[in-house]
């Protein structure tokens, strides 16, 4: 088995995630919880960073299933907004772009800042619809987790999650957004959405 400065050197330098709350949830959580340890600290890495950008302020024990079902409902709302908004700028963006290929003078510039302001939104527009996608995995994950509190408290998990909850709340641990862009943290954070994936990590 892999040393913790390992496994924590590891989860570093692949998933982006600081060795600081690395440390603080091998703290708590006394892996190898099961036999997948990176998997496991994994998880409850993401889990202390998302869980600080979100839900800061409140206890894992005090959400309920119907409120995190109202937070999907208007994540998956939101972006059917955005696509839709997306969709019409991606076509406004064609328009001026071809309006550019053929004008000259004045007029050629006005379309050009208006083009600016397009590709302005439409990067605003993509930040925004992958950082719902990026909440809503999470919703997900903990709309299952909670679905099995009765299991994990058997299992002596749950409170694992209420000290870590606990601990982010009192403890100031600045963490880069752009972490959260990582393809390999998002990829990890998706592919738990199966929920045979997620609680296989408690088993």
């Amino acid at each position: 088995m892999k040393k913790m400065e390992d496994i924590i050197q590891y989860l570093n330098e692949k998933m982006g995630i600081p060795s600081n709350v690395i440390s603080v949830v091998s703290s708590i959580t006394k892996v190898p919880l099961v036999s997948t340890t990176v998997t496991a600290l994994t998880f409850f890495s993401i889990f202390a960073i998302l869980w600080g950008y979100y839900y800061r302020k409140k206890s894992i024990d005090s959400l309920k299933e119907d409120e995190l079902e109202k937070n999907e409902v208007e994540l998956i709302v939101n972006n059917d907004k955005i696509e839709r908004d997306l969709k019409y700028q991606y076509d406004r963006k064609k328009i001026l772009e071809e309006e550019i290929r053929k004008t000259e003078g004045i007029f050629k510039d006005k379309y050009s800042k208006e083009l600016e302001y397009v590709n302005n939104k439409i990067k605003v527009l993509e930040s925004e619809y992958e950082d719902n996608l990026d909440r809503l995995s999470f919703v997900r994950n903990l709309k299952m987790i909670i679905s099995h509190k009765k299991f994990l408290k058997e299992k002596g998990i749950w409170k694992q999650f209420e000290e870590l909850s606990r601990k982010i709340e009192k403890e100031n641990i600045n963490i880069d957004k752009s972490i959260l862009k990582r393809k390999e943290m998002r990829e990890f954070l998706s592919s738990l959405n199966n929920e045979y994936e997620l609680m296989r990590i408690f088993e």
